[in-house]
């Protein structure tokens, strides 16, 4: 585990420090005084700062957003076929990156 940390999730503060209090670690925002839960050990600290569902879906999701993009750059260069087929694989694209799951339970009839 490594010991970096991500900056503060409320103030964006670059510089959170790593601090104990008796047994217990725990990192601390030095602008805004926020701090992470306490963990018995120090890369425990740092793991629970570092963890952030939220920010990590929304992540997850912007990549797929930027795959579906790509994908629509790529169909629209193609020229070949007429404009409905090439909206229609656009279409498909953007599905199949966007919402996969989703995609796969369609294509399969399971609606």
């Amino acid at each position: 585990m490594s010991d970096e940390l991500k900056p503060c999730p409320f103030c964006g503060a670059e510089d959170p420090a790593i601090e104990r209090n008796g047994k217990w670690y725990y990192v601390a925002c030095r602008k805004c005084d926020c701090i992470s839960d306490g963990d018995l050990g120090q890369s425990g600290a740092v793991e629970r700062w570092n963890t952030r569902p939220i920010e990590d879906d929304l992540r997850r999701q912007l990549e797929q957003a930027r795959a579906a993009l790509a994908g629509v750059m790529l169909i629209a260069d193609d020229m070949t076929g007429n404009a409905n087929d090439r909206l229609a694989r656009i279409s498909r694209r953007c599905h199949q990156e966007l919402y996969p799951e989703l995609y796969a339970a369609l294509e399969g009839g399971n609606t």
